[in-house]
């Protein structure tokens, strides 16, 4: 392991700030010099640790040419400093098509035995239809007749897609054939669990509301719960509210993991909870 690695592997990072602050938090153990403020200085920045602080708690975003300086200050290699380039524009990109191609390109370069995705699980949670699909295996007995499942799909996919759905759900073995010979997913309730990273999930999250704004629009004579609500709260409210949010998440995945009625319909179940505001001062 050389100098840099034993520090942090940026390889095993799909969060750049989160690379930087235990990159830091680790060489400052043995090396008392590599404070926050020095590296600020070494950043050609004034003798101070804000910049620091306020780039990996995320409240400031890296130019390119900021990028490149990091790079020279946490002594990256040719390779290991076109990957955090790269995920630096992946992590500050706004724009679903550029984050696509940027974490490609990610997973691509990171040639390292311990991967922070597995390009299996990453595709799973690419594309909006694997999940889909595999709910829906629940509700109809499929073996073969892959123009019916598509039919069965909202918004409609090819039969192409379809088949390479069902294609990686066997490889990760999410589905099995039962006995009469059909498939069936493994369990009722698919949470990221193991395959749960920060910024996979996003991309998944991101199609999944795509989806949303079509049902929205087109599903005017299904059943179809769409509400909204602005408000304002005290910080303690809204971490009660948080707390909530999760515990519902909880309740809802053992009332399907627990149902005894065999499954009939596959719905998608979106929720968000998001300031307004960056800041507010009085």
């Amino acid at each position: 392991m050389n100098d840099r690695n034993k520090f942090a592997n940026v390889y095993e990072y799909a969060n750049y700030r989160k690379f930087l602050e235990a990159y830091q938090t680790n060489r400052l153990k043995t090396d008392k010099r590599f404070k926050r403020s020095v590296i600020c200085r070494r950043l050609g920045l004034p003798n101070t640790r804000s910049y620091f602080n306020e780039v990996v708690k995320g409240r400031k975003d890296i130019s390119p040419s900021f990028a490149e300086r990091f790079v020279s200050v946490f002594n990256l290699n040719e390779n290991e400093a076109r990957y955090f380039c790269t995920l630096v524009q992946f992590n500050q990109s706004k724009v679903e098509k550029e984050r696509d191609l940027l974490f490609n390109q990610l997973i691509a370069m990171n040639k390292t035995p311990k991967k922070f995705v597995n390009k299996k699980e990453y595709t799973y949670y690419s594309e909006w239809q694997h999940s889909v699909i595999r709910a829906l295996l629940d509700v109809m007995d499929f073996s073969n007749d892959y123009k019916t499942l598509t039919k069965n799909l909202f918004p409609t996919i090819s039969e192409t897609k379809a088949k390479n759905s069902i294609k990686l759900l066997k490889e990760l073995g999410f589905i099995k054939k039962n006995k009469q010979g059909y498939w069936k997913p493994n369990s009722k309730v698919l949470t990221t669990g193991l395959y749960s990273q920060d910024e996979m999930v996003k991309q998944y999250q991101l199609k999944t509301l795509e989806i949303g704004k079509q049902a929205l629009l087109t599903l005017k004579n299904e059943p179809n719960s769409t509400s909204t609500m602005t408000l304002s709260m005290s910080p303690e409210i809204q971490q009660k509210i948080e707390e909530r949010i999760q515990n519902l998440k909880k309740e809802i995945c053992t009332l399907v993991h627990k149902d005894p009625k065999p499954a009939s319909v596959v719905y998608q179940f979106n929720m968000q909870f998001f300031p307004h505001f960056k800041k507010f001062t009085l």
